[in-house]
């Protein structure tokens, strides 16, 4: 029998299974994300840039968003990451991002 703990953060729904899978609703384009994703999506596009060669699309992309996150505009965030939605689709992107934040930008992404 599996077990599901449900609950809600800042606006953000969200369901705990077995295995720490996180499932939650879609971010759309005019919704909001916190303060608290921005940081982790920007600490961690941070550590994932150090991984990249300088100049290539990847590269810039990420840079791009981090910039972004420095705005604190979680719509900025939102937009940057839907303009560069194949380099975060890509698998080099999928290696180098955590799960967690990679789920996140999955939701925002909306795959």
């Amino acid at each position: 029998m599996s077990s599901i703990k449900i609950g809600n953060i800042s606006n953000s729904n969200f369901a705990i299974g077995d295995n720490n899978e996180v499932k939650g609703n879609i971010i759309q384009g005019h919704e909001v994300i916190n303060q608290a994703d921005i940081l982790a999506i920007q600490e961690e596009l941070e550590c994932a840039v150090k991984q990249l060669k300088e100049g290539t699309q990847i590269y810039n992309a990420l840079n791009e968003v981090i910039d972004a996150t420095k705005t604190n505009n979680s719509s900025s965030v939102i937009s940057k990451i839907k303009k560069h939605k194949h380099s975060f689709t890509s698998s080099l992107a999928v290696n180098l991002i955590s799960s967690g934040v990679y789920d996140l930008i999955k939701m925002i992404l909306n795959i």
